[in-house]
């Protein structure tokens, strides 16, 4: 998963605002908007510590089995998922 769509999902899932999680990256609030926008990218040393950041609050970068499984509709439109896919793929798990 992009590192940036696993900054946006962990923001939506604890429901912290662009200014917090700017201020807990120590970079301006727009350069976070930008990046949550598409219109920019963080550069390498930004990279480095996004990753340090989501390992340091989710012990890891990709979800947990469990974690998958639940996805809050706002947090599925932000990984560009529709909500009725995710309604398919419970009923497809939950039939296994």
């Amino acid at each position: 998963m992009d590192i940036i769509k696993q900054l946006e999902l962990y923001r939506l899932e604890n429901r912290i605002t662009q200014v917090d999680l700017a201020r807990d990256l120590k970079v301006a609030f727009s350069t976070v908007s930008r990046w949550l926008n598409g219109k920019t990218t963080p550069n390498k040393i930004q990279q480095y510590h996004i990753e340090k950041f989501l390992v340091e609050r989710l012990g890891s970068l990709t979800p947990t089995t469990s974690q998958k499984a639940v996805v809050w509709p706002p947090i599925a439109k932000a990984m560009g998922r529709s909500e009725s896919n995710l309604n398919k793929a419970r009923r497809k798990k939950a039939d296994i």
